[in-house]
């Protein structure tokens, strides 16, 4: 039975998310990773250099050894991470007074600027950041054979979290890298600084890391890391990069860019575009506002089609997937009574990993009739109050942040910022997404009767996943331009 939208105060959400598979292998501290894949397609794997796998038995983490569990793992990890940190970003930008029009977020860029920034640091500094990456770990304890004295084993047990990310950065390479998705890692570093080569020289090997150093502060560095950047976005994204500048203060920049476009598997029909009302939240600086102060209705072009689509039906929302030639694009819009707010919920929220199951049981192939805003716009995210809220906490604080692996002089290193800076574009023919995170160290079933209905002229949730159904990105929307 068709079901018609009224026209009521509503919050849009746009997540856009890039969750991707990987894998890690546990190795000995004297045995190398070494490459071993087929010829199309290297991958990091388990072995020693004569092939023997290492990775078997129970996790022993004190003398460094990842069990195959704890390997296997590795994609409920990411999902872990996916859905508590999209919850986190989205919330922080939607609710009751949405500041920002729009919020994209690349949980993708994050996990890997953390997964490098864990290589640059030690004890506390990095078993923070580890433990915010959705990993799941079993410490020494007195009752486990072969432990180590503490500092020892603290070591040990740092390798043990490398050598896993590592390998599940290389597998991540191998599920992203196409001709849809693109992924580019940097750091830039301060040449006055004596930082441990060693370090840099694995950021650049086991997360296709690109190292450069220069003057902190100089125009002609500012333009090769904007250049660098305007490559690996398409040049989607010139207004931010040309905001980006060191100072003579920086110890070092990390990025991680990714742009990813693909095309629908069946056009919009261009003739069908019109213009309609979208009503967003507004918002408003001052005081007590009105009901009708609360939306913001914004005449803009939709998108129409009738197609046939797999779709979840729920209490909460109505889910709908659209095909792409590549990927799928989850559309997920709040049902009556309910908003992106309520689907956010930490406690009683939807489970986003589920949504991008395509053989979820409760999916069923239904005709929809659909329309949704012609999307075009960017959003700026401030990661650091995140970062606090998922335990990242000592890496901020000078004095207290450990970068001692990379550099001896780790009391005066601390992280300073932390940004993601992304653009959506959508239109008949299909979408692309241009992101980038910044992180900035210092020194110091058969087809049913029923056609549902989704005109989405107010507030949803979107997740665009690849062909094995993992989330690339995620985004929320709370207001639309004309």
């Amino acid at each position: 039975m068709k079901n018609r939208m009224r026209h009521r105060r509503c919050i849009m959400l746009f997540v856009l998310v890039l969750l991707v598979s990987v894998t890690a292998c546990g190795l000995q501290s004297e045995e190398k990773l070494t490459v071993t894949s087929t010829p199309e397609e290297k991958i990091v794997s388990g072995q020693t250099e004569e092939g023997e796998d290492v990775s078997g038995g129970e996790t022993q983490i004190c003398d460094g050894r990842i069990s195959e569990d704890a390997i296997g793992d590795w994609k409920s990890a990411y999902e872990n991470f996916f859905a508590s940190s999209t919850k986190r970003v989205l919330a922080e930008n939607s609710g009751e007074n949405p500041q920002e029009a729009a919020c994209l977020y690349s949980p993708v860029n994050f996990y890997l600027c953390l997964a490098m920034l864990s290589e640059m640091t030690a004890n506390d500094t990095h078993d923070q950041i580890y433990a915010s990456m959705g990993t799941a770990d079993q410490t020494c304890t007195g009752e486990t054979t072969g432990c180590l004295e503490s500092e020892e084993k603290g070591e040990k047990v740092r390798q043990s979290h490398l050598r896993m990310l590592r390998q599940w950065s290389q597998k991540l390479y191998k599920r992203v890298e196409s001709k849809q998705c693109s992924l580019g890692n940097s750091v830039w570093l301060n040449a006055q600084i004596p930082f441990e080569k060693r370090v840099i020289q694995d950021v650049e090997e086991y997360y296709h890391g690109k190292s450069t150093d220069g003057q902190m502060g100089s125009e002609g560095f500012d333009r090769q890391i904007q250049a660098w950047l305007n490559k690996q976005t398409k040049g989607k994204l010139q207004d931010a990069v040309s905001g980006v500048h060191t100072s003579s203060q920086d110890a070092l920049l990390l990025f991680s860019a990714i742009y990813f476009e693909d095309q629908w598997q069946i056009p919009f029909d261009k003739s069908k575009t019109k213009k309609e009302t979208f009503y967003g939240a507004a918002f408003n600086t001052c005081g007590t506002i009105t009901e009708a102060e609360k939306t913001d209705a914004v005449t803009c072009d939709f998108l129409h089609g009738n197609m046939y689509l797999s779709t979840i039906t729920a209490k909460q929302y109505q889910e709908a997937s659209i095909p792409m030639e590549h990927n799928t694009l989850h559309i997920i819009l709040p049902q009556k009574g309910y908003g992106v707010s309520d689907l956010l919920d930490a406690d009683k929220g939807v489970d986003l990993v589920k949504i991008c199951d395509s053989e979820a049981k409760d999916r069923v192939y239904t005709e929809v009739e659909f329309s949704i805003p012609k999307l075009d716009f960017e959003s700026a995210l401030n990661l650091k109050p995140i970062m606090k809220d998922m335990g990242i906490r000592e890496v901020f604080q000078v004095g207290k942040a450990d970068f001692s692996p990379l550099t001896a002089e780790d009391n005066l290193i601390y992280l300073n910022k932390a940004t993601q800076n992304s653009r959506l574009q959508w239109d008949e023919n299909g979408c692309s997404v241009a992101s980038y995170t910044e992180m900035e160290a210092k020194a110091g079933a058969a087809l049913p009767d029923e056609i549902i209905e989704m005109h989405c002229d107010r507030p949803f949730l979107f997740i665009l996943t690849d062909e094995g159904d993992l989330p690339l990105f995620a985004g929320v929307v709370n207001r639309v331009g004309e």
